[in-house]
């Protein structure tokens, strides 16, 4: 017999279900590092499967043996490129009580990858990035089994996942392991980050655990491991829950809660879905506490009291006063940082963002945004700012903070972000000079990563644009700039009829223009510098 009131907060899965041979599987491949080969692992899954479940089994087994633990998570919005590789390193550091000192090459390299700190100097090319990084971890390894676990990989910047594929390449001959989770539904064709995803899963040291659906057998005992002491369901119940989550562990606990609040049996007009079994939870808080928690999901999934407050226009403790009585729903957890909370998953900062109407979610972004942009260190929260403006509706805002944030990526050394972070910028701009700047930066960024093939394009494009406005100073630059690309590809003839004749007044000393004298900006060095 269910009964609802305080011990609903008690009501978690103490057990891992269902998910032996998956677990047994991740031991041995972690017995396998410890001897020299390591892998990199995915854990792949429907949102609620159970991977992080798996997941967090699997750290508290590690974590008490000898193996050294670096754990992180990616984050929907305004993911900081090689964020969560910062993360982890962080994580590893503290738990060695490593001191920081300025000798210390974790330390230096944690520093490195603040992206939201200034950057002064020549950004690393990625190989030289993605080697130091290696270095630094390999380090940490020389004498224990390093395991590596990450989070939510679907919400991962390009950085990450770029280094992730080329560690999966020399990953087999280290005592490394990395073990990453990931909503499989995500990375369909409209995924923003699809092709760097599928490089690293096309490594032959990558191997992919799947989770499919638990059995009938199984989500029963979810039910029933899950439930208070002495508060166990009934079998109508048990049967109705397991045939509603569909092998969905998270969807049977969210189904057995909304249960708990009420008087008796969930109503029958409780819908299968998660966001039924998430909003039954959210009309037990009154009007007011559901604004606040409304305003919250805007802010994310992750967030602070300080912020929400100000943002909701509320006294900090009505808004404590909130928060409290959500986390007794079990919406939202603290979060190991000092007043900061987080939605108890992911799926449930979603729903409840989903049922704001664009109407009422445009206003709050953009009071976000003004908020965030009254920060002494405004330049700390550029991705921030871009996102919230673009949600907001501000396109000349948004496109300003995407390019900036951009240009932040680039001089950074993450040229795959700052190339995605110029993109999403041209679609809010329509000025041509924005256009063939924002279209220069791509061809140039591709051009030092490497890739003057796709770079081609992008200057063509930008060099036909400034010829239209007549500003013969940046055609000058971006006609140099596609003189040097189309050498590095191998093609000398055509290189050079690509090759600018300057205008008189744009001449200097140096033919190249890449002199101390020139008046042209300095372009491309490294793969794009003069032939």
């Amino acid at each position: 017999m269910l009964r609802s009131g305080p011990q609903t907060a008690a009501l978690s899965l103490q057990e891992l279900v269902g998910r032996d041979h998956e677990f047994e599987r991740l031991l041995a491949l972690r017995r396998r590092a410890a001897e020299g080969h390591g892998s990199m692992v995915l854990l792949s899954g429907e949102a609620g499967i159970g991977k992080s479940r798996l997941l967090r089994e699997f750290t508290t087994t590690v974590s008490a043996g000898r193996s050294l633990l670096g754990v992180a998570r990616c984050v929907e919005f305004s993911q900081r490129p090689f964020g969560p590789l910062r993360e982890s390193l962080l994580d590893i550091l503290a738990k060695l009580s490593v001191p920081r000192e300025a000798g210390n090459a974790a330390w230096r390299l944690a520093d490195r990858l603040a992206f939201d700190r200034g950057f002064a100097g020549d950004a690393a090319s990625p190989p030289r990035l993605f080697e130091t990084i290696a270095t630094a971890f390999e380090g940490l390894a020389s004498r224990r089994t390093l395991v590596i676990a990450l989070e939510d990989l679907h919400w991962a910047d390009r950085s990450t996942l770029g280094y992730l594929a080329y560690l999966a390449e020399r990953i087999e001959n280290r005592r490394l392991m990395v073990v990453a989770t990931y909503r499989s539904e995500e990375f369909d064709a409209e995924h923003p980050r699809l092709a760097e995803f599928s490089e690293l899963v096309a490594r032959p040291a990558t191997v992919e655990i799947a989770l499919g659906p638990l059995d009938s057998n199984a989500i029963a005992r979810v039910v029933e491991t899950s439930c208070p002491p002495g508060n166990a369901p009934n079998s109508a119940l048990t049967t109705d829950i397991v045939s509603r989550s569909e092998g969905n562990a998270f969807f049977a606990e969210e189904l057995l809660k909304s249960a708990l609040l009420h008087d008796g049996p969930a109503p029958a007009a409780l819908p299968l879905s998660l966001r039924g079994a998430v909003l039954a939870r959210v009309a037990k808080l009154n009007a007011g506490e559901r604004s606040i928690l409304s305003l919250a999901s805007v802010l994310g999934r992750r967030f602070g009291s300080a912020a929400l407050a100000s943002i909701a226009e509320r006294p900090k403790d009505e808004v404590l006063s909130a928060l409290q009585h959500a986390r007794s729903l079990q919406l939202v957890v603290e979060d190991s940082e000092p007043q900061t909370y987080a939605f108890r998953h992911a799926l449930t900062q979603e729903v409840i963002y989903a049922e704001l109407l664009r109407e009422q979610v445009s206003p709050i972004h953009e009071r976000i945004g003004r908020e965030l942009e009254t920060r002494w260190d405004r330049d700390a929260v550029l991705l921030d700012l871009a996102h919230h403006w673009w949600h907001a509706g501000d396109d000349a805002r948004a496109a300003g903070y995407c390019e900036a944030s951009g240009d932040r990526a680039f001089a950074f050394g993450a040229y795959a972000d700052g190339i995605g972070l110029f993109e999403r910028a041209l679609q809010k701009v329509n000025e041509p000079a924005s256009r063939a700047r924002l279209h220069y930066k791509v061809g140039r960024a591709f051009g030092i990563s490497g890739q003057p093939a796709l770079g081609l394009p992008r200057l063509r494009i930008a060099a036909d644009l400034w010829r239209e406005l007549q500003d013969h100073a940046n055609a000058v630059v971006t006609a140099e700039a596609l003189g040097v690309l189309t050498y590095n590809i191998g093609d000398v003839r055509n290189s050079a009829t690509a090759w600018p004749r300057r205008p008189a007044k744009f001449r200097t000393r140096r033919s190249t223009g890449y002199g101390r004298g020139s008046r042209i900006p300095p372009l491309l060095r490294s793969k794009c510098g003069p032939p």
